[in-house]
């Protein structure tokens, strides 16, 4: 799944509000009949070089996190081909994403915690990780769930940055916490390249998956978890 993001001032603004995936068809959309797979023509707005090269950054990262939840899995002594349960590779709502910065007249939000000016709100993400790149303004911060302090996560051109999502806390129940983060206001561009690992849209959400021997098939579905976590986000409420 492919987003262009923009943000302006204090709204955000998208070039494209679909979520792509490379290996879905059309067909497969309109058979699905979900809201977030989507098929979309994206050779109009690609040439043919780049078009594979953010498929073969898509499946890399994506690959790249599914390694990580396995050795997740196997932290609770489980088989890692249960991955498989909750990543269906043209079910995923996995999305890629370029998020773009322009030059900021004001921040999009003052920290009432401790009166720091925001590019970026202060918030969690609803997935199970958030695979990132940040180009050399840097700006993101994660925060510390014991001291409550913030800290600048460096610039690191052979780094990629991991952040647990609100989904892997749930499954987890609360072992892994979601990574609380946000963004500086930052006067000049900034651009961040965010992969965001979700399960499939009707994986359904059931704590027996990591905790218990045998997995039960009932819960909600990750799509409808998807809905209400996204409620959340400051955007979502203005």
């Amino acid at each position: 799944m492919l987003q262009i993001h923009q943000r302006i001032d204090d709204k955000k603004k998208l070039y494209s509000n679909n979520k792509y995936d490379l290996k879905v068809t059309r067909d497969f959309s309109k058979k699905t009949r979900n809201q977030y797979i989507e098929h979309l023509s994206i050779e109009r707005s690609f040439n043919k070089q780049s078009i594979e090269k953010l498929a073969d950054y898509f499946e890399n990262l994506f690959n790249l996190s599914e390694t990580l939840f396995k050795s997740i899995i196997k932290i609770y002594k489980k088989d890692p081909n249960l991955s498989k349960k909750v990543f269906s590779r043209l079910k995923t709502l996995s999305t890629l994403r370029f998020n773009y910065y322009p030059n900021q007249s004001k921040p999009v939000e003052i920290s009432k915690q401790d009166g720091v000016a925001l590019g970026c709100e202060t918030h969690v993400d609803s997935g199970i990780f958030t695979v990132l790149y940040q180009n050399k303004k840097g700006g993101l911060q994660v925060q510390n769930r014991k001291t409550k302090k913030w800290h600048d996560v460096p610039f690191n051109k052979n780094a990629l940055v991991v952040n647990t999502g609100r989904a892997l806390e749930y499954l987890s129940k609360g072992k892994f916490k979601a990574t609380n983060h946000r963004v500086l206001w930052n006067k000049q561009k900034r651009l961040s390249v965010p992969f965001f690992f979700e399960p499939s849209y009707d994986f359904k959400m059931n704590l027996s998956f990591l905790n218990k021997r045998r997995f039960s098939n009932g819960g909600i579905r990750y799509d409808k978890f998807l809905n209400k976590s996204l409620k959340k986000f400051v955007e979502y409420q203005r």
